[in-house]
């Protein structure tokens, strides 16, 4: 089954009203004739049955630009709870124009320019240590007019064409120098990383021939793309944003022994990138609570990059089918345990409910789908890490619109719950068991 994070337009939104208090039933509506008027009450020992599962594998491209991610991770992070979760980068670039003049040239460098993300939010654990990736050359074409998920794969040159290991200053912008005429200028260029490429490989690009720098098709045909990977494991996850069009291989020499040049093939709208993410939880602390409803009790667990989900199953929903579901809310209390290290993994700031459609898509709750089509995520949904800077917190989520669709069979009495955005964070967080998860509905039955 395939995961879609994305976001449904709906073209109308009626919005419940909210219960604040969860005690005593109150009567509302005293406008209405008192044979018709409602009573309120409400209920928060629901049977509910969580099981911590293996995430899907989720959307990561499609041919336009709002179909694209704006964090593309890469890192090999470990994590004492959650084992050791893995992203790279896959990209295609193209030329920044054809019928390049490279006669009589002598390669200076060549360089891969990755932009950093300006987001700090994108970020996750320890940036203030060292981190290597590798440039690997694909073998493989693909197609920028397909889709993509997390779980792609290619083939590609086990030599990498490209080194380095560094301390990411993903905020500092840095000063370039720009060969484009008969001067040298320097800019200031947005933060981003450069990855020195191999001679051999600059040298390949400086003598190709016409017919393969004529269209971005022939060109594609020799060179298909390229992967970045970490070659060290570290305790943190780096984020770039490849739709900054600084980004590419910048390929830097010397004509007729004197003039100073530069070309690039650039990453661009037309660009196919995206990122491909795994995860080995052997050993870890999660390991054990995978498939186990028993062990659910005690603690969940949530992982963005396709990681674990938290399978919630409300078996006596049906039980419910003659209420008016005024609201219905999932709380979730985070836990700290004492396998963290130093708070170096914060929870995720945003947690989200997903539920299986008929074709077996899995997709946002309507409730989430709607407050996500108005921006309204926080106030209408929820969600939000109470305390998204410490180790404690509370996710209180609105699932009105979807509960009451499991009271009438609708849908399936089972969501999901989960991080967000999934594709494109790296957050986890470690929750209660379901034992200490509260589903608060306030209900009505007209008299």
């Amino acid at each position: 089954m395939r995961h879609f994070q994305g976001f449904t337009l709906f073209a109308f939104f009626n919005l419940v009203f909210f219960i604040s208090s969860c005690v005593d039933p109150t009567d509302l509506g005293s406008d209405l004739l008192t044979e018709d008027r409602a009573e309120v009450n409400f209920i928060d020992t629901l049977t509910l049955k969580a099981t911590t599962i293996i995430g899907e594998p989720q959307f990561v491209y499609g041919p336009s630009v709002a179909e694209q991610q704006s964090s593309y991770m890469v890192g090999m992070m470990t994590d004492p709870i959650f084992g050791r979760s893995t992203s790279n980068i896959y990209a295609q670039p193209r030329l920044d124009f054809f019928n390049p003049n490279f006669s009589n040239t002598v390669l200076d460098s060549v360089v891969l320019v990755l932009p950093y993300n300006v987001d700090t939010l994108a970020y996750y654990g320890n940036l203030n240590q060292e981190y290597s990736l590798d440039v690997h050359r694909i073998n493989e074409s693909f197609d920028r007019n397909r889709f993509y998920f997390s779980d792609t794969s290619f083939s590609v040159d086990p030599a990498p064409i490209g080194s380095l290991s560094f301390v990411p200053r993903p905020f500092d912008s840095l000063d370039v120098f720009q060969y484009n005429s008969t001067f040298i200028d320097t800019l200031r260029y947005p933060p981003h990383l450069r990855i020195p490429l191999s001679a051999d490989f600059g040298n390949e690009l400086l003598q190709l021939d016409s017919a393969t720098l004529d269209n971005d098709a022939a060109f594609l045909d020799f060179f298909s793309g390229f992967r970045v990977q970490a070659s060290t494991e570290t305790q943190g996850m780096l984020s770039f944003n490849l739709l900054n069009t600084i980004g590419g291989i910048y390929l830097y020499y010397t004509k007729d022994d004197t003039l100073k040049r530069q070309f690039l093939v650039q990453l661009d709208q037309f660009s196919a990138r995206f990122c491909t993410f795994e995860h080995n939880y052997s050993g870890s602390v999660v390991e054990g609570f995978i498939g186990d409803t028993q062990l659910g009790d005690s603690l969940i667990f949530v992982q963005g990059l396709a990681g674990v989900d938290t399978k919630i199953e409300i078996p006596h929903v049906r039980n419910l089918e003659d209420l008016i579901i005024n609201k219905a809310e999932l709380i979730v209390e985070f836990e700290d345990l004492p396998e963290d290290i130093d708070s170096t993994y914060t929870p995720a700031l945003q947690l989200g409910l997903y539920a299986d459609r008929s074709d077996g898509v899995r997709d946002g709750i309507d409730d989430f789908l709607i407050a996500g089509s108005v921006d309204g995520i926080p106030a209408l949904f929820g969600g939000i890490n109470s305390d998204p800077d410490g180790r404690s917190g509370t996710y209180t989520m609105n699932l009105s619109a979807h509960f009451q669709k499991m009271i009438t069979g609708e849908v399936d009495n089972v969501i999901y719950l989960s991080a967000f955005p999934k594709s494109e964070r790296a957050y986890r967080s470690v929750l209660q068991g379901i034992k200490n998860v509260k589903l608060r509905i306030a209900y009505s039955r007209l008299k």
